[in-house]
This record gives structure tokens, C-alpha cells and sequence, in this order.
């Protein structure tokens, strides 16, 4: 087989990517502003490489790449970090004719990832979605208190996880959190805030150049962190054919092509499932996806090599994934550790899956918070 680059090694998404990627023989490479990231250390990897920093410096950052790429005998290039996409895809041509790129055009990558305007395309197709207000400024906030009813979160127009998300509980405490929230990431969204005990829910899925979809996965959350919203810790497959069906028609609509996540949560009030936000690149939780049976990594690569793959239409149900570190992190913070704890007792051992822990590439496990410390003190 050819060989893949892969960006943002610091990621424990990039871990699951490359093992996906080497476990299949493809030759695989990693990117990352650090000389030592993450998915560097898997046995997986053949290769690593420093580049100049697509946030801090994007002009330098798409040269580096342009030259790496050209010379190094790549057939597929894979951006993981939403940011680092942004910067590639907008650079598309700037890029070696010869490595794909099997990733949606730049114009609707930025619809997807703009949460009001994702939102206004999905409630035009009829799918439920969350009371949502978008002003453009500090200025424009009556609309939220004509239109939306209070707790309210105040969130950024991208997925940052838990980051910059501010909750509102009356609304003589708006005007001061939108400021906060507008100061840092500008033009945030003011959403209605959902009973947090709904179940949420992810469908990722994975579409051809015409848009067809190849390959669909379900999960369901069952812990996050922060404790109080965040990415997910622990999370099972499950089988729900509407929902998969409800994200792959958002998708359609947008004209999708490589790989996507979509995010829903359970609304206790009217027991209506509702859409959240689209995540336009690799998910965090992708090593559940593949430990059930469908393999993004490898399924997108054989897209861009080969033009399609066969349809993946089923996986394996009550699959359960932890973020090993993480899941300590919400086992600390929760005030329900016994619930927590007899969960994780009740589990099938058989059945579990660790997003970091391998047993034929420990490594990048054990090495995981040395890196992380050494990011934090040393940047990159």
C-alpha cells in the first residue's frame, strides 16, 4: 500500500488514525508542531515531522506542507485539528496535485462548522434543533429574551469542546456572559439550555466525492468531562436507524464528502431528540467507532485511493469506549462516584474498549501525561 500524512499528532484522535492506518500496512507519518507529539510514539508511526503552526502561522505553515508533501511519496494527506483543516482546505490548490485530499470544499466546511448556520440549514430540512438566537454583538440581544426561555448557554460559533461555553441561569446574567464569551470568540450563539440528564448522542458517518454515504456509526454518551459538559469519557454503540437516517440527510443536503460527526441530544421536556452541532473532521471518540467494526481511518484512505468502497451497514452494539484519562478527570469531579463505580463494575470486560491502551503499542498509553505535561511547559 501508499503511504498517509497525518496532522496534529498531539491529538488521542491522531493515535487511533494512525493505528488504524499501520495496522492496515499503510505507511504513515506524523505532523505536529511539537518535536515529540502523541501519535508520534505508536509503533504504528513511520515517520515524524515538525511543522510551523497553522494557527500562528498559516502562510508558513501551507509552504511547509506544499514541500513535505511533494517529496515525500504521499498518496492521502489527513487533517484531524478543525483548525488545521481550515487552513488546508483553503489552500487546496496550493497543494501537490498528486495527494488527495478527501475532505469537503472549503465554502460548505464553513457552513458546517458555523453552529447558527449549521442550525438554520438543518431546521430548514425539518430536524429539530435547540431555540437558537445569533446576535452580532452585545447590541443585539433582545432577540434572545423575546425569542428564548431561561437557563441559557451562551457558546461559541465553533466546536471547542467545553471551552468559552458560558450557562445562564437568569437573564439580568446575559449581558455580562455574552461580553465574556464575545471578547474571546466573537459572535457568539445564545441557545436554550436542554435538561442536562438527556442522553446525547453522536452519529459519525463517512460519504463519497458524489456524496453518497459509505459507512454510519451511533453512539450514545454515558459520562463527559468537564462534568458539566464536555467531550466524552465513556460511551457505548448503539442501533438507532432514524437518527442515523436524520444525520445522513443533514449531510446530504451539504453536499458531504469525506468524514463527519453529528451531534444530538435528548430534549426530557418533549422526549425529542435534537440536533446540536456538526463536527466537519474526526471525532474524539473515533476508537469506539473502529473497535465495533467500522474503520474510518482506513475507509477514507481507500476512498481516496481507490475512488469508493463498499458500503459498511452494520457494526457490533454495546461496544463500550473510555477515555482512559479522562474518565479519572470526571471520576474526580463527579459527586456520583459510587453510581460511577458500579457502573464501570457492571461492565463486560469482553466488550470494553480503551481509546489509549494497547496492548501491541503501549507506549503512547503510559507516555500520554509526560507529553501532555511537557506541551503545556514547552508549547508547540
Amino acid at each position: 500500500m501508499g503511504a498517509a500524512f497525518v496532522t496534529d499528532g498531539y491529538r488521542r484522535k491522531a493515535l487511533a488514525v494512525v493505528r488504524s492506518l499501520g495496522r492496515a500496512g499503510i505507511r504513515t507519518v506524523v505532523g505536529d508542531t511539537a518535536p515529540v507529539s502523541f501519535a508520534g510514539l505508536s509503533r504504528y508511526c513511520r515517520g515524524r515531522a515538525r511543522y510551523p503552526s497553522p494557527v500562528g502561522a498559516p502562510g508558513e505553515f501551507v509552504r511547509w506542507l506544499a514541500k513535505h508533501l511533494d517529496r515525500g511519496d504521499y498518496d492521502v494527506c489527513i487533517p484531524l485539528d478543525e483548525d488545521t483543516l481550515d487552513v488546508v482546505l483553503r489552500a487546496r490548490d496550493r497543494l501537490p496535485s498528486g495527494v488527495s485530499l478527501p475532505f469537503v470544499a472549503y465554502e460548505t466546511f464553513q457552513i458546517a462548522r458555523d453552529k447558527a448556520r449549521a442550525l438554520e440549514r438543518a431546521a430548514a430540512l425539518g430536524i429539530p434543533c435547540p431555540a437558537t438566537v445569533a446576535p452580532r454583538g452585545p447590541d443585539e440581544l433582545g432577540g434572545v429574551y423575546e425569542r428564548l426561555r431561561f437557563p441559557v448557554l451562551v457558546k461559541p460559533r465553533r466546536s471547542l469542546g467545553s471551552r468559552g461555553i458560558r450557562y445562564v441561569a437568569e437573564p439580568e446574567g446575559l449581558p455580562e456572559a455574552y461580553r465574556r464569551v464575545h471578547g474571546e470568540f466573537p459572535a457568539p450563539i445564545v441557545q436554550e439550555c436542554l435538561p442536562r440528564s438527556g442522553a446525547g448522542f453522536g452519529v459519525a458517518a463517512l460519504f463519497n466525492g458524489k456524496s453518497e454515504p459509505r459507512a454510519v456509526f451511533v453512539h450514545r454518551r454515558i459520562r463527559e468531562y468537564p462534568v458539566s459538559g464536555g467531550p466524552s469519557t465513556c460511551r457505548v454503540s448503539v442501533d438507532d436507524p432514524a437518527l442515523a437516517e436524520t444525520a445522513i440527510r443533514l449531510l446530504t443536503a451539504l453536499g458531504w464528502v469525506g468524514v463527519a460527526m453529528v451531534e444530538f441530544k435528548l430534549d426530557l421536556r418533549d422526549g425529542i431528540v435534537k440536533l446540536l452541532e456538526i463536527n466537519p473532521r474526526f471525532w474524539g471518540s473515533l476508537p469506539l467507532a473502529i473497535a465495533a467494526g467500522v474503520d474510518f481511518p482506513v475507509l477514507l484512505y481507500r476512498l481516496a485511493t481507490e475512488g469508493d468502497v463498499e458500503p459498511v451497514r452494520s457494526y457490533e452494539v454495546g461496544i463500550t469506549g473510555i477515555s482512559e484519562y479522562g474518565d479519572i478527570l470526571h471520576f474526580v469531579r463527579t459527586h456520583e462516584r459510587g453510581k460511577m463505580l458500579r457502573s464501570v463494575l457492571q461492565l463486560e470486560w469482553r466488550r470494553l474498549h480503551f481509546d489509549t491502551l494497547a496492548w501491541d503499542d503501549p507506549l503512547p498509553f503510559f507516555a500520554y501525561p509526560f507529553v501532555h505535561l511537557a506541551r503545556r511547559v514547552v508549547g508547540g
